[in-house]
């Protein structure tokens, strides 16, 4: 028998050293990133799998500043680490609040800190469906200006004006005045298509999280209504089917992205409160209420 489990010994032995390699590799990584947020909102792994050009940083660096900061977008080698881990241990390492988006080997992931929790993991998904066959700085771009267009709402994008010339006279003033308004109408429109667009695919979503809540709450008619059902369990139940209603009434009335908040809040409300009922329905101790997962809600308690 000792001499079976020798060989045992001895791989684990062999295994130890390889997994601590791994995780300091993978700590190693996140501090450096972080390092680098600090003073640059956009940070790129040399090692990545996934590649963003100069430009495409660049570009999103600027996206960043025009909507006011508060994005650190972080593009990693997977050795060791894995996209959600990455998302959580960044935001905890950098220690700001804000919107932290992160492209570990092939796997996109979002979250936020505080604010819009619930928000941003539907962006970030509707970013990735527009954009997945066009690579990593369209999606990461694309979702920098939905998380933008959350923020602000549909307010037109500011036009550039160049520097009058003051002898061109009031005719000159007047052209001026035109393609100045007509460049303004331009991209208010364009932002407004733009907005039009990411609050579709974010409703979308919304609705889709919505239906399946309905689902679960319907599944459970049956035993809320044996003459033996837990009363707390009908309770819980009860509050479900409140959270369900507020979240259809809130999605009924949404007219922007910043709008499906309340609805993610219902939801994830309902959510817990279905899970209590079925445990207590099934004689088990409810789960412990806890935040949402950092980066998707959906998921389930952190």
């Amino acid at each position: 028998m000792l001499l079976r489990a020798l060989p045992l010994l001895a791989c684990a032995a062999l295994l130890l050293p390889g997994l601590a390699s791994a995780q300091a590799v993978a700590t190693s990584t996140i501090e450096t990133a972080a390092a680098a947020l600090r003073s640059d909102p956009v940070y790129v792994d040399p090692d990545a799998r996934s590649t963003l050009s100069e430009a495409d940083a660049e570009t999103l660096r600027n996206r960043i500043d025009r909507g006011g900061g508060g994005i650190y977008v972080a593009v990693l080698d997977d050795d060791g680490l894995s996209p959600e881990a990455a998302l959580r241990q960044l935001s905890e390492e950098l220690g700001r609040d804000g919107t932290y988006a992160v492209i570990v080997g092939r796997t996109f992931r979002a979250g936020a800190t505080s604010g819009r929790e619930g928000l941003i993991p539907d962006l970030a998904n509707a970013a990735l469906r527009a954009n997945r066959s066009e690579g990593a700085g369209a999606i990461l771009l694309d979702f920098v200006d939905r998380v933008d267009a959350a923020r602000s709402g549909r307010g037109a994008e500011p036009a550039t004006r160049g520097e009058e010339d003051g002898g061109s006279g009031l005719g000159g003033l007047g052209v001026i005045a035109v393609i100045g308004a007509a460049l303004v109408g331009f991209f208010a429109l364009r932002r407004r298509r733009r907005d039009a667009t990411a609050f579709a695919e974010v409703r979308e979503t919304a609705e889709a999280d919505l239906i399946a809540l309905g689902d679960d709450i319907r599944a459970l008619d049956l035993d809320v209504e044996m003459p033996s059902a837990d009363r707390q369990g009908k309770e819980d139940y009860g509050l479900a089917l409140g959270a369900y209603e507020r979240a259809s009434q809130a999605l009924k009335r949404a007219r922007r992205p910043q709008d499906l908040e309340a609805v993610s809040s219902a939801l994830e409300g309902g959510r817990f409160a279905m899970a209590s009922a079925k445990a207590r329905l099934a004689g088990e101790l409810p789960p412990e209420r806890r935040s949402p997962c950092f980066f998707d809600p959906r998921h389930g308690p952190s």
